[in-house]
């Protein structure tokens, strides 16, 4: 071989791999093949000539991007005129309760809002409608979301925001959500959840004792989980369907057991079934890194593979974490999605940012635009605009273009398609950093790896259960 074609090696147990960066796909190969591509030497011409081959096809080419930019930079301003699809209304900055990890915490986090009393009006909330409505023609669906703190402290602001959009989107379909603590769901609060189909993401971290151990009252300090639990349960026995509008989000500290932290969907027959969503407790900004240890990173992984075994009929659903269960679904679901290309364009970049207020649009108490409810709301390089004036387009195309920071390093990443890094990640309280942003590469590209690799082994054991 006389060049370095734009790929990246892949082994298993079972076979050799490579991921060609410009058509997309991970491609499995003789291990001739393998090394002649990693020691970049041919030792027999049966190789070169396999070698020949994929070249034909248009595999193994050596190219790269030129220039990093967004492929929907030009029409970002179209996106945003005509085609938002969702908007998120913080209703208050004002939480019932004090979680340990959370951002908005002035001991842990050192870079954006504190807890507040300030709470969005109804003509602010009004305004956000009304710009929801014109920006959304070309949308045939659109989401509208509520959020805080802790949203339910507004409830009637909620309600009659509620009654405003549902006279003002005569013809267009509207789905409403809402992210809770599940503190406040009282009988009058599930019966308007269920009545107008609000979507409701409830905020779980586990068994008893761990979830108390990071999300207490503000008033007092006391563990919140049993009075989720019995609000939960009480309007699962008084509506059964409201079952279908719930899911959770498990915000995971992996310091605690991974073992305790997933026996609560084991010790709740009720809730079993409704949809997990897992995250590690964001540290981004954190004075207190988070580390995983050891023991956590081998029972998850057990885990998963037991999920891996229930996805070929091997084991019972109910031999499986649900946690795992829903990690899994997302790497089956992110390979589903994957196409397969040509080669890369000229202009290109990383797939982590999306048109920053199309996709998933945040508004603060004070008409403030951010790219949406993850980023740091004190953090000028980040707003995008205000419900008065619009969006700030030099803004959000400065954002959109975060890759531009680190324009060699992205222009010769192989996970430049599975990137999943964006403006958060370059957020330096008030600027956006390329050196920044360059600190998160290797975790990312680690992790798309793995991501690689599960993808391998369930083809794998696909073959050999046919076999």
């Amino acid at each position: 071989m006389n060049k370095r074609p734009f790929v990246h090696l892949l082994k298993s147990p079972l076979g050799w791999y490579y991921f060609d960066v410009n058509k997309n796909e991970i491609v499995k190969i003789t291990e001739n093949i393998y090394h002649a591509i990693k020691n970049n030497i041919c030792i027999d011409q049966g190789t070169q000539d396999d070698i020949n081959y994929l070249e034909s096809r248009g595999y193994l080419s050596e190219n790269r991007v030129k220039e990093i930019e967004h492929t929907l930079t030009a029409y970002a301003s179209y996106y945003l005129e005509h085609n938002v699809e969702r908007i998120t209304l913080q209703l208050t900055q004002n939480c019932n309760l004090r979680c340990a990890y959370c951002v908005y915490s002035e001991f842990k986090y050192d870079s954006n809002r504190s807890h507040t009393n300030k709470r969005m009006t109804f003509q602010t909330a009004k305004s956000c409608i009304d710009f929801l409505l014109e920006h959304s023609r070309d949308a045939e669906l659109v989401y509208v979301s509520f959020y805080g703190g802790e949203p339910l402290l507004e409830f009637a602001l909620l309600k009659k925001i509620t009654e405003y959009i549902e006279n003002s989107f005569e013809g267009k379909d509207v789905k409403l959500s809402i992210t809770t603590n599940g503190t406040l769901l009282s009988d009058e609060v599930v019966d308007f959840l269920l009545d107008k189909k609000v979507t409701t993401t409830v905020s779980l971290d586990g068994p008893r004792e761990i979830h108390n151990s990071s999300r207490h009252f503000a008033s007092n300090g006391e563990g919140s989980y049993d009075m989720i639990i019995g609000n939960l349960l009480r309007a699962i026995h008084r509506y059964p369907n409201f079952k279908q509008l719930l899911s959770f989000n498990m915000v995971i500290d992996p310091q605690n057991e991974y073992i305790a932290t997933n026996r609560f969907y084991e010790e709740h027959d009720d809730l079993y079934g409704i949809p997990i969503r897992s995250t590690f407790i964001d540290d981004i900004h954190s004075l207190e890194k988070i580390t995983v240890s050891e023991e956590y990173k081998l029972a998850y992984n057990y885990d998963l593979f037991l999920a891996y075994l229930e996805s070929f009929g091997l084991l019972k659903e109910q031999q499986v974490s649900m946690m795992a269960t829903e990690a899994l679904n997302r790497i089956l679901d992110k390979f589903e999605k994957m196409r397969s290309y040509n080669i890369l364009p000229d202009k290109y970049a990383p797939s982590g940012p999306c048109i920053p207020g199309q996709a998933r649009l945040f508004v603060t108490v004070d008409g403030d635009f951010y790219p949406c409810e993850k980023v740091n709301e004190e953090s000028n390089a980040l707003c995008i605009g205000n419900v008065i004036c619009g969006f700030n387009y030099e803004q959000v195309l400065r954002i959109l273009n975060i890759g531009s920071l680190t324009n060699e390093l992205c222009r010769n990443c192989w996970a430049i398609n599975h990137c999943g890094l964006c403006a958060k990640h370059a957020d330096n309280k008030n600027e956006l950093s390329g050196e920044l942003k360059a600190s998160f590469c290797n975790t990312t590209k680690a992790q798309v790896e793995d991501e690689f690799l599960s993808m391998i082994m369930i083809n794998e054991m696909k073959d050999v259960l046919k076999g």
